[in-house]
């Protein structure tokens, strides 16, 4: 059930991207890359880039991987050069609205 979560979670926010772009644009219109920080293994997070990518075809996701995440990510966001999107699973249980 956890890894459930954790996927829904990651697919959300990959497809969140896509509403931040105007809804007028085609996807086709939209091109460039969006670097994504992450703390977790690169393959798990390889078909929500696939599924992104599918829909954005001129639109590279390119994920930098920390194992020190906190701290890594703390001294990019000092040089304020942070990535586009920060994404850090930690949960050691599944998400629950009502908990």
């Amino acid at each position: 059930m956890k890894c459930i979560w954790k996927k829904l979670f990651i697919f959300l926010v990959l497809m969140s991207i896509s509403l931040w772009m105007p809804c007028q644009v085609r996807a086709g219109e939209i091109s460039g890359e969006i670097e994504v920080l992450i703390n977790n293994n690169e393959a798990e997070m390889q078909k929500y880039k696939e599924a992104f990518e599918k829909k954005y075809p001129n639109v590279t996701v390119r994920y930098t991987t920390y194992h020190d995440y906190e701290n890594e990510v703390r001294e990019r966001i000092q040089t304020g050069d942070y990535g586009d999107v920060s994404l850090s699973v930690t949960t050691k249980k599944p998400f629950s609205p009502t908990a």
